[in-house]
């Protein structure tokens, strides 16, 4: 009874008619009895006014909808800043020189101090004027300012300062395009009087516009600073900010004048910036592809500045996108937007001019004091010294320089005889290395030579040019990386001389040890990329080799240039 009974009960199931998905209006049909009678109920038809309320609804619906999905896509573009990368940009700024003044210089933080607490709102911030100006990074180096976000981001790997002299900002003073790049030397002003400082690090910095006004201000913790003429030392990297913003003004103006911004594509526009002239002021090159690179590499300041405009159509057409993506493409780093209301302000200026007094000597500077290299270490020095500790070491020893002049002269005519007598080995020696010994491998790994032998030594080991080594190929006159028997060592760096094979069958390299440049005297003030070719030689397998080093040799001609 009870199968009988589930029987009858799935074939009343199986009976029912599928509704029909997505049907609004209709007739509703409702399974008969056993009997086979149906029921039928005539349809019930939809007024005017409830069928336009339903449409009105679903399109307010899909315009919500549509609207969230836009400031989605607008917040995720607005959270990150596309960091400027020095490097490529560097061709376009003058060659690296470091700051020099001889003013006696405030610490921006004595001047508002009494009237700051620790915690400021950046609305409130004073507003003043920085005339003269210079910006350095803490080697006292000056850089160009467009290596700071333009956004408040988190975690800024940047840091620069910035010296000049500070006046109240009234709301005068503002440089017609072509003039605000002039020193204020150069463009003949009088002096102008107020407060020479040195500013804490800078945090941000904007661009506003106008018809014929471009105007910057930068923020520190403890003020906002609109800046007027630079420095005549420092105008060459501030004309490279000015004429990327020009740029940026005349591209936008470009697109103004466009009957149909959307069809202009970002080649159609790198198109146009190639044709003007040499005598407009946003003129970069004829080249098409030298005005990509250019716009490309400063995109940052571009972009801020089509994202300040109030037209929606300039802000969001396709040259911003394609640039954006141009951007991306080159795997720039990307810092995280972080909008901050209050912010906290450091302790302390670690601006390198707090820890060094003003350029003045009456007396006449040793050369090898005023080398680009000493003032790098130096300016390090200072950059992470101490007020703390004690000063009298440094003047007794500045004393026994005074007193013991004429022996340091002496010394140094020793030091350069003893040097003419250093003998270095001739080139059909083989020199040996205390450096590293050879270690033996098991010789698991695959290594094969890539051709015959060329020759052979004259204990008759067999030469040859190229090999295979863990499926990359090693090469004379080619630089390796050889990992070192401990292993908290940095992997050294071999230049292939030549490779030979021993007579019990040994595939052998030899190579010259290519030292680091903080190996060296440099120190901390080499380039960090930088090698240098030594007479160190060594001989060590190739199964050592861990892999291949793309080096470009270079002679450099060795000049003291004074600072």
């Amino acid at each position: 009874p009870v199968l009988t009974a589930l029987r009858d009960e799935s074939s009343k199931v199986l009976d029912l008619p599928h509704a029909k998905p997505g049907s609004r209006s209709g007739n509703l049909r409702i399974a008969g009895s056993s009997s086979g009678e149906e029921k039928k109920e005539s349809p019930i038809e939809e007024d005017g006014d409830s069928k336009l309320a339903r449409v009105l609804q679903e399109e307010e619906r899909w315009q919500s909808m549509k609207s969230k999905k836009s400031r989605a896509a607008t917040s995720s573009s607005n959270n990150y800043y596309i960091k400027i990368n020095e490097d490529e940009i560097a061709s376009d700024y003058p060659l690296p020189a470091y700051y020099q003044t001889s003013n006696e210089e405030i610490d921006e933080y004595l001047i508002f101090d009494s009237s700051m607490g620790v915690e400021q709102n950046i609305d409130t911030l004073e507003k003043n004027m920085l005339h003269d100006w210079s910006l350095y990074n803490s080697d006292a180096r000056l850089v160009p300012l467009e290596l700071l976000p333009l956004k408040p981001c988190a975690e800024i790997d940047v840091t620069i300062f910035g010296s000049g002299i500070m006046t109240l900002d009234d709301g005068s003073g503002y440089n017609v395009d072509g003039d605000c790049a002039l020193s204020s030397s150069a463009s003949g002003d009088a002096a102008v009087e107020g407060i020479p400082v040195f500013l804490s690090a800078i945090k941000e910095w904007v661009i506003d516009f106008g018809a014929s006004i471009v105007v910057i201000s930068i923020r520190t913790d403890m003020s906002w600073y609109r800046l007027g003429k630079p420095s005549k030392q420092y105008a060459p990297w501030y004309e490279r900010v000015l004429k990327t913003a020009r740029l940026a003004i005349s591209t936008i103006n470009l697109l103004k004048d466009a009957t149909r911004v959307a069809r202009l594509s970002f080649t159609d526009v790198i198109k146009r910036l190639s044709d003007f002239t040499k005598d407009n002021p946003a003129f970069i090159s004829s080249n098409p592809d030298a005005v990509e690179r250019y716009v490309v590499v400063h995109g940052q300041i571009i972009l801020q500045q089509f994202s300040e405009f109030p037209d929606d159509n300039i802000k969001k057409c396709p040259f911003v996108t394609g640039l954006t993506k141009k951007m991306e493409d080159k795997h720039h780093t990307k810092w995280v937007v972080k909008k901050k209301q209050f912010l906290q302000r450091e302790e302390q200026n670690l601006n390198p001019r707090a820890a060094m007094g003003p350029v003045v000597s009456k007396r006449k500077a040793m050369q090898a004091t005023t080398t680009r290299l000493i003032n790098r270490i130096w300016g390090e020095y200072y950059s992470n010294y101490s007020p703390e500790e004690p000063n009298e070491p440094n003047e007794e020893v500045h004393a026994e320089v005074k007193e013991d002049e004429n022996e340091e002269e002496e010394e140094n005519e020793e030091d350069n005889a003893s040097e003419e007598k250093v003998v270095l080995p001739e080139k059909n020696q083989t020199p040996t290395s205390d450096r590293r010994q050879s270690k033996s491998c098991s010789g698991s790994r695959e290594v094969k030579w890539d051709g015959k032998s060329v020759g052979e030594l004259p204990n008759g080991d067999a030469l040859y040019e190229k090999a295979i080594v863990h499926g990359d190929e090693v090469a004379v006159k080619a630089a390796v990386l050889v990992q070192e028997e401990e292993l908290d060592d940095l992997p050294s760096i071999y230049f292939v001389e030549y490779m030979f094979e021993k007579l019990d069958g040994s595939k052998m390299i030899h190579g010259r040890l290519m030292q680091r440049g903080s190996e060296t005297v440099l120190g901390n003030a080499a380039n960090e990329r930088e090698l240098f070719l030594t007479n160190e030689c060594a001989d060590f397998q190739l199964e050592e080799v861990k892999q291949t080093v793309t080096v470009d040799i270079r002679s450099v001609h060795w000049v003291i240039t004074c600072v």
